[in-house]
């Protein structure tokens, strides 16, 4: 069975990159209907937190990437690494490092100036029991390194294997320095608790992004110096802001949470990630969870990176929008509208009002600017101020409160009729005729069309907004 796992640490936020990962391993999962698991890789005590952990869970939700196992925390799986990190010091491939920070970077420093790749040398490699003996008794605590050197010598001197996305790839062993197994506070390095973790809980394939490539000889070091076969590794090419660069804080706020609060669905945001990185048979349509992991293939992937377009995304967003039923767009507006003091619409109403805004959003947060002309009559904005003041403008106006007297009601059918008597006794039509009217109903020159906002305000309303911008000075 395909076993994956998503694995982030709850450090910040889940940026677009993350959750990239999440959902190709979700898609792999659904596609070969195996096995999605959630692990917290938190033992970074210093910068962890529950609430970025909550936030991380929430978007994952959101998205409706639903995991099948977990979530599993490395903080709870102390006991776990130690025992395996003893194996390793039994079969002599692993020993304590009591270098100080201070001695590692006077190191790397030196190895810089000679123009070497900075690696750790190895000084405390073939300590005496009495030099050990003595640090401890100065109060140090070692952490434990992996004799990386010893364990590929055993092997071979390339390091091999097959990247799903990539293809055959090897690295030198000589340039695998020892690197840290559990820090001198008992908490395990990062690429010693992945292998003890993915070993153990049976992850079949391993796919994240390519600035992991460097780790993976280390974690293939690891796998063979404990007896566990590998999962099968695919690296993923990272995704690049527009002006092609990795995307980072210098392109805004990238994380899920953002685009989850400003309005975006998760369908067009899970649809869109889905394009980068990976080419769908059937792109031209709105693209959802249940088809984007019927079609999923791994040998799809991309090896070249993919450029991350929020217009874009915004565009496309909008298109899922209009896909919604009013019954789902209500759902989905609801919060904003009443974030923004809009509580008490009765839902006929408001179905009314979201139907002839639907095909003009573009987010679910435009919702409330969108409607607000069709709850409370805004002041005119300069370019409707001006207009208001024109000398033709109040005889239009007027003369569309006479008439709307004869009107019971306004629906779109008879809407024409209205408009042609207005023409007949002013002898103006277009935007003469319209403009007055649509800048003392709504304050602006631009938005619904007229037919909308008179049958959905009615007569009533309409007379009484017409009436208080009759005379503007």
């Amino acid at each position: 069975m395909t076993k994956v796992r998503f694995a982030p640490s709850p450090t910040g936020k889940l940026h677009l990159g993350n959750v990239r990962v999440a959902l190709f391993n979700w898609l792999l999962a659904r596609h070969t209907s195996g096995c999605f698991v959630l692990r917290i890789e938190d033992t970074d005590v210093r910068r962890s937190t529950s609430q970025a952990e909550e936030t991380i869970l929430e978007d994952l939700r959101w998205l409706g990437l639903h995991w099948d196992e977990g979530p599993y925390r490395q903080s709870e799986r102390l006991p776990v690494y130690r025992k395996y990190a003893g194996e390793l010091i039994g079969k002599r491939l692993a020993y304590p490092c009591f270098c100080t920070p201070e001695d590692l970077e006077r190191e790397r420093k030196e190895q810089i100036s000679r123009g070497q790749p900075p690696r750790y040398g190895g000084r405390c490699r073939d300590l005496t029991e009495e030099a050990k003996t003595e640090f401890r008794r100065k109060g140090r605590e070692p952490a434990l390194r992996f004799r990386a050197n010893a364990a590929a010598q055993s092997q071979e001197s390339q390091v091999r294997f097959r990247d799903l996305v990539r293809g055959e790839l090897s690295f030198e062993a000589a340039g695998i320095g020892d690197f840290v197994l559990l820090k001198a506070d008992g908490t395990p390095a990062y690429n010693f608790a992945v292998v003890v973790d993915d070993a153990l809980m049976g992850i079949t394939h391993v796919l994240r992004g390519e600035d992991h490539l460097s780790n993976t000889p280390r974690q293939l070091l690891l796998y063979r110096a404990l007896g566990w076969s590998p999962p099968q590794f695919g690296h993923l090419p990272l995704i690049l802001g527009p002006d092609g660069q990795p995307l980072s804080k210098r392109h805004g706020d990238t994380s899920v949470s953002r685009f989850r609060n400003s309005g975006y669905l998760p369908e067009a945001m899970a649809g869109y990630l889905a394009t980068l990185g990976w080419s769908p048979k059937n792109d031209k349509g709105l693209l959802y969870l249940s088809g984007l992991a019927e079609q999923f293939s791994v040998d799809k992937l991309s090896k070249s990176p993919s450029i991350f377009d929020q217009k874009k995304l915004t565009w496309l967003n909008g298109r899922y929008i209009q896909a919604l039923t009013i019954r789902e767009l209500t759902a989905a507006c609801l919060p904003y509208l009443q974030a923004a003091g809009y509580i008490r619409i009765e839902p006929p109403r408001l179905a009314q009002l979201l139907s002839s805004v639907q095909a003009e959003l573009k987010t679910l947060a435009e919702v409330a600017d969108k409607v607000r002309v069709y709850l409370e009559q805004p002041e005119p904005d300069p370019e409707a101020k001006a207009v208001l003041q024109q000398p033709e403008a109040g005889r239009v106006i007027a003369a569309a409160i006479k008439q709307l007297a004869g009107f019971q009601e306004l629906t779109p059918e008879n809407f024409p009729q209205l408009i042609q008597e207005l023409r007949q006794e002013l002898g103006v039509g277009g935007r003469k005729l319209y403009q007055p009217l649509r800048a003392a109903l709504t304050g602006c020159l631009h938005g619904p069309e007229l037919v909308q906002l008179f049958t959905i305000l009615g007569r009533e309303e309409i007379i009484a907004r017409l009436d208080k911008r009759i005379n503007i000075t």
